[in-house]
């Protein structure tokens, strides 16, 4: 039975040493590394340094490390108006709609006349309508355009 104690402390032991001069050497190679060697690999990675800088790509364009266009996406959206928006109050309605009419009327549907345009908004608003489709496919600019229409300019939940 002694014969086996023995057997395991010789083994223990020597996972022992094997663990210390595991240790021993990757504590070495560090302060080799960071002492005798440092100055070379600051160096090597100065040298070798990215340097990383943005380029803005303008909206939707992917492009090449030249500059030149690779690949473009052009986005377009489905605009709706909901007149009875609990954001919205009476007043804000019945002071935009005037205008809000004339452009809608001028600039995105010329079969409506300013007057019509404005009849349709009210009525829409009276019947508790909730969506009015102002535009299908409206191209990215149009978007930015329409959004900046009277009432719409007061945000997404109050105009």
């Amino acid at each position: 039975m002694g014969n086996i104690k023995n057997e395991v402390l010789v083994r223990v032991y020597v996972v022992l040493v094997a663990i210390v001069l595991f240790s021993a050497a990757v504590f070495t190679k560090a302060v080799r590394i960071s002492f005798v060697e440092g100055d070379m690999w600051r160096e090597k990675i100065e040298s070798e340094k990215v340097k990383i800088r943005s380029v803005e790509a303008s909206r939707g364009n992917i492009l090449a490390e030249d500059g030149r266009l690779l690949a473009t996406s052009l986005p377009y959206f489905d605009i709706a108006f909901d007149p009875n928006s609990s954001g919205m109050t009476q007043e804000e309605f019945d002071l935009n709609i005037d205008s809000l009419a004339y452009c809608l009327a001028t600039y995105v549907d010329a079969s409506y006349t300013a007057e019509g345009m404005k009849q349709m908004l009210v009525d829409k608003r009276n019947s508790k309508s909730q969506y009015v489709s102002i535009k299908k496919g409206a191209s990215y600019s149009e978007y930015h355009q329409i959004k900046e229409f009277p009432l719409f300019r007061n945000g997404q939940y109050r105009g």
